[in-house]
């Protein structure tokens, strides 16, 4: 297949030069290509990932993408390490914290990248994420101003504004944010999000089977979720467990009773 392929020319040509399998974890894990990224995961040695930032940043993207977060902060800091001024270590080690409940150092480290880099919307919407888990109302204006300030993402214009409008009423931002789902399905990650912030589960749920995406998952506005035999339908309906059974449990699902699956 090509991304095998992939792997084995870029390891043929230059094996100590790992960017190009990095580029395919990530593209494996935000696809949500279970079988790919274990072969590939296999296919890495110790001695390629040491000492290469891009390859451990790569690599802590992914175990994010399948609820092994522990293992992705372990990455993260590893990452900073080697790279301690890079905006994208700040943002990958910011949502490493966030996912593992360490939101006041997440947001240190989403403050410490946007500051070295402004233009980093996505430093900025991390801050936002981080943000909305404390439940800060001046926290969370202030987030959303500056993600705003580095350019509103194209398919969500027109979302913080209205969220920013409706912060402090929860029936109206919630209205808002049916009518945008049955609009678009541009909006679901954000609409998952923020439907979790105000309480209302079904809805985040809904936008996940529609548009699943692992990067939500995970987030601590999404623990209530996370109970739910929705949510256990979602990961089972995109292979997720099987990936697990092969390289070891998430932080947040294990395999209980009669072998029926768990999370929290």
């Amino acid at each position: 297949t090509l991304w095998r392929d992939a792997i084995q020319h870029a390891q043929a040509i230059t094996p100590n030069d790992v960017e190009v399998i990095g580029k395919i974890v990530q593209q494996q894990a935000s696809r949500g290509q279970w079988i790919e990224l274990s072969e590939t995961l296999s296919s890495l040695s110790e001695q390629q990932i040491q000492g290469d930032a891009g390859l451990m940043f790569s690599l802590s993207l992914a175990m994010m993408h399948t609820g092994r977060v522990s293992e992705a902060l372990e990455l993260g800091e590893r990452v900073y390490v080697l790279e301690p001024r890079a905006s994208q270590a700040f943002t990958v080690l910011g949502y490493a914290y966030l996912y593992n409940g360490k939101v006041k150092r997440a947001l240190e480290e989403f403050e410490h990248g946007y500051a070295l880099d402004r233009n980093q919307r996505l430093v900025a919407l991390g801050g936002l994420t981080a943000a909305m888990v404390t439940r800060d109302p001046v926290l969370i204006r202030h987030w959303l101003q500056l993600v705003m300030e580095a350019g509103e993402l194209p398919p969500i214009e027109g979302m913080l504004p209205a969220m920013v409008d409706r912060l402090d009423d929860p029936a109206a931002a919630l209205s808002w944010l049916h009518e945008a789902f049955d609009r678009t399905e541009s909006m679901d990650y954000f609409i998952t999000l923020w439907a979790a912030y105000f309480g209302d589960v079904e809805l985040a749920l809904d936008a996940q089977h529609r548009s699943p995406d692992t990067w939500a998952f995970w987030n601590p506005l999404m623990s209530e979720a996370r109970k739910s035999p929705r949510f256990i339908e979602l990961i089972e309906q995109i292979g997720l467990p099987q990936f697990w059974r092969d390289n070891g449990w998430s932080d947040f699902c294990s395999s209980g009773e009669f072998s029926l699956i768990e999370c929290h």
